[in-house]
């Protein structure tokens, strides 16, 4: 976003996800939109799944919007969906780039993706802070993380967990 701004290039946001596109609610990004965004989770675009693109003739509607609104080319920053949802406008020859951006950290052919490692560190340290109550009333407590079909999240936490206590993974 500094970059455009920077070099005076247009950079506008979708709202909320894929649907804007056809709903009309697609402006541009000023410098305030991203102010602190490095320590804000989430997206300040406020996506989530999307039903655009499971429909024959979807990938077309969302080209021709995507010129209605002068849009040369896509920075696609999310997840497996977004990112899936963006590979066929790819496909049929619109511009785009990929940035991997999940705490799943399940996006094929990535090591690992922007987002994750912070889960996992904000898991362990949850872990660490439930150890010492579990240990002084003996019990077992159980913690819940995202991770939506996959489990790297809580695999990771599991064994920083482990790793913290003194005992050998």
């Amino acid at each position: 976003m500094r970059r455009c701004l920077a070099e005076g290039v247009e950079a506008v946001g979708i709202f909320p996800s894929w649907n804007g596109l056809l709903d009309g609610s697609v402006r541009s990004l000023e410098r305030e939109d991203v102010v602190g965004i490095v320590q804000r989770a989430g997206t300040v675009l406020r996506s989530s799944r999307s039903r655009l693109f499971l429909e024959p003739g979807d990938v077309e509607r969302a080209a021709e919007a995507l010129k209605e609104y002068d849009i040369e080319g896509l920075i696609v920053v999310g997840g497996d969906g977004s990112l899936t949802a963006a590979s066929p406008l790819a496909g049929i020859g619109f511009p785009a780039v990929g940035i991997p951006k999940t705490i799943d950290n399940n996006v094929a052919g990535t090591r690992l993706t922007v987002g994750f490692q912070t889960a996992v560190q904000m898991a362990a340290h949850a872990l660490d802070n439930l150890r010492s109550t579990a240990e002084s009333y003996s019990r077992v407590m159980v913690v819940e993380v995202m991770g939506r079909s996959t489990g790297w999240i809580a695999v990771e936490a599991g064994i920083a967990g482990r790793r913290r206590s003194g005992v050998d993974p």
